[in-house]
């Protein structure tokens, strides 16, 4: 999620829980309809970039792709700690964006700990 979508989802947050803490200064079922309702949209508002999306298992197809010889390079420099150096040679490979890029080596990085332990 980029900068402006999480302020814009930020505003929304708060603009629905301004207007379900006005709803509930209503007496009887329109309050209540109206809070239900405000309550059931903020829950729509939630953005989908909160949970795992398909884009990433994409990204890591992408990183599939490539030769042999490009992944372990890949792998090792990550695993080596030089991030920034990977992420560079990942979009360099493959044509990804930097935050896909960095996604991939952070998932190499967590596998390769995996692995380790």
């Amino acid at each position: 999620m980029n900068r402006f979508q999480w302020i814009m989802t930020a505003i929304a947050a708060v603009c629905v829980l301004v207007l379900a803490s006005f709803a509930l200064r209503f007496d009887g079922t329109w309050g209540q309809l109206a809070f239900a309702v405000l309550v059931f949209t903020g829950i729509l508002l939630i953005p989908s970039s909160f949970f795992p999306s398909q884009s990433n298992h994409q990204d890591m197809a992408a990183f599939k792709d490539l030769d042999e010889s490009a992944r372990t390079r890949i792998s090792n420099i990550a695993a080596d700690g030089r991030k920034i150096e990977a992420i560079k040679e990942l979009r360099a490979a493959t044509g990804l964006g930097l935050a896909d890029a960095k996604g991939i080596v952070d998932q190499i990085n967590l596998s390769a700990e995996a692995k380790s332990q």
